[in-house]
Parts: C-alpha cells; structure tokens; sequence
C-alpha cells in the first residue's frame, strides 16, 4: 500500500454473507454485483448529498461481449475499468432503487469492455482525449469468491486467508483513486476493504462512509430474503421490449400465481390468430375440440399425472396472450399450468 494512502477492514457476518449469496438474489433477479452496487450508490449519494453518484467499476474483463472470442483455454483477469453514473433517491422505495440500479447496471454497453476499445484503439485522437480527460477518483471491485469448495481434494492443502483480496502493491505505486472498495467472500464472509487518500479524507469520514455502506447493505439483504414473491425488469425478458409498469402489470396477473419464465414477440400466424380472435371474440373459428373413447378401467390419478408430464413438457401448453395497454401483443409462458378436470359417472 502506498505511504499516501490507508485502508479500513470490516466483515459481515457468515449468516448475512449467507442470505446475500444465496437468499436475496431471488426477490428480483439480481447478481450479488447488483445489491452491493446498490448499496455503495446509496452510501455515495448520502455522503455527497448527490442523487447521481459517478464511479469506477473494474471488473475481470472475462465478459462473453465478443462472441467470437473463445477464452476457454486462457486464464487470469483481463481488468476491464469503466466510468458508471448512477441516479438514486431516497424518496423511493427500496425495492424500487434496487430494480432501476439493475436496469442502470444492465444498459450499460458490453458491461463495460467497449469503453476502453474507445478510450484506447479509438482511430479518432480527440474521442481518446475526451475519454481520458477526467475520471471519477471512487472505485468500486467485487472480487468474487475466494473460498469455493473444490472436489479435487486439494481444500484440505490449500485455503485462503483474509488477505486474498488485500492489496499488496509496491510502497512505490501512485494509486489511481481517492476511494477505493474491494470485496471478496473469504471463508464464509464478506469482507470489505476501504482504501483511502489521507491527503484528501480523514480516517472518521471513510468510517462514516463505510458504516452507511454496511447500514445499507444490510437493510437490502433483510428486504430481499423476507419477500414473499420474486419481482422483474424488463431486463430480464430481452426478447420484448416493455416498460416497467407494463412489466409489473403482467407479473401481477399471472407470475404471482403461475410463475413467469419467459417472454415473446407473437410470430406472423399467431397475430393473424388473435387478430381474428379480437375481430369475432364469439366466433369457434379457431376452436378445435377433440374426443375419443377409452376400453377398459381408466385409472384417474395416473391419466391426470400423464397430462401433467406433457403440459410440463411442452411450452406451447403453457402460453398464454397479452396485448392490453401493450404496443405489441406477446405472448406469455408459464412456469406451471394446471388443467380444470371434470369427471362424470355413468
């Protein structure tokens, strides 16, 4: 670390460690990126006093942008270092902040990679220069998780300690921002490292800062692990292009009861169909019943159990048609459907 700058080590707990990993990403689809994102733009902007908060995010660099690119056979980070700027308020609720952090995070071209072909290969000199003009000094890295159990045996030999994720940089070396966070999960828990310029901040102003962090965080992790349904963006359905309360409006009517696990643009024929649906709502035009004769003793439970396997089976059975208040019909496809069964006795 260098002489010009100091660091600040807290932890969570294992139990809350535990929820963030594998409890709370569920409310609202989210990477754990997202929530601890989330809370360092809260703790910026309460600091600041700033609604738009702007920060570095450096990542491994291993993003699946290029599609051509098969990096199967490397190893190591390719750093990736990138300007984000994101909008927060307090008025709103937080599980509205948490869903517009998402959607910020995910609008973001490439996650980021496509910033420094920009800032670096760019043929233009005056887009290089307008690039590296400025730079936000807060930096913000999640280093992943240092302690995953290996089925090779070798855990038994090899383990990390809470230094993974430190700093171990020359003495010497200039650093490139004020404020800086890493995160990393070493043996169970969460530990953050807040490094600091003591030319510019005092030690109680990054423990301040720091401590609203953690308050944040925490109050995200006690929301997402007690909701009791999950919660969408539009994000997370690329292939239709809806706004969120035309989201939400979806999500209400059959993702509460049903579950939702995709959605889709209708193809040619199936907007002819619900054309001359919407046309004739009466109309059995399109209305096919079929019915056949069984011999010999029909076991009840069974035919309802084999139905079931060829409903869960086949997605086609599991759609459903929205088009109100929508600009586009689409169509809707449903986790689980259950039939109406109706029996007589003769």
């Amino acid at each position: 670390m260098s002489s010009e700058s100091s660091e600040l080590v807290t932890m969570l707990t294992t139990n809350d460690t535990q929820l963030l990993l594998y409890h709370c990403s569920q409310a609202y689809h989210t990477e754990i990126n997202d929530l601890l994102l989330t809370a360092w733009s809260l703790a910026l902007s309460v600091w600041s006093g700033q609604e738009t908060v702007v920060f570095r995010l450096e990542g491994h660099g291993r993003e699946h942008s290029v599609s051509d690119m098969d990096l199967t056979r490397t190893i190591g980070w390719f750093t990736s270092m990138f300007p984000v700027c994101i909008r927060v308020t307090d008025t709103h609720s937080l599980g509205v902040t948490i869903k517009s952090v998402k959607e910020q995070l995910r609008s973001i071209p490439h996650r980021g990679m496509s910033y420094g072909a920009l800032r670096y290969c760019h043929p233009n000199e005056e887009v290089r220069s307008e690039l590296t003009t400025s730079e936000p000094q807060a930096l913000f890295n999640y280093l992943g998780q240092f302690d995953q159990t290996t089925t090779s045996g070798l855990d038994q030999w090899l383990s990390f300690t809470r230094d993974a994720a430190q700093d171990h940089s020359s003495p010497l070396n200039h650093g490139t921002s004020l404020l800086e966070l890493n995160c990393s999960i070493v043996h169970g828990q969460l530990h953050l490292f807040m490094k600091y310029s003591k030319r510019h901040y005092e030690e109680t102003t990054i423990t301040q800062l720091i401590n609203t962090f953690i308050s944040r965080l925490l109050s995200i992790i006690e929301h997402c692990s007690q909701a009791n349904y999950e919660e969408f963006t539009p994000s997370d359905f690329q292939s239709v292009s809806l706004e969120q309360h035309s989201l939400d409006q979806i999500v209400k009517t059959y993702s509460k009861q049903y579950g939702l696990n995709k959605m889709m643009h209708l193809s040619p024929l199936q907007e002819g169909l619900l054309f001359h649906y919407l046309d004739h709502p009466s109309s059995d035009q399109y209305f096919v019943q079929v019915s056949w004769k069984y011999h010999g003793r029909l076991e009840v439970n069974r035919y309802q159990e084999a139905w079931s396997h060829v409903i869960a089976e086949n997605d086609c059975l599991r759609t459903c048609y929205v088009w109100d208040e929508l600009d586009k019909p689409i169509q809707c496809v449903l986790r689980k459907v259950e039939l109406d069964w109706t029996f007589f006795g003769f």
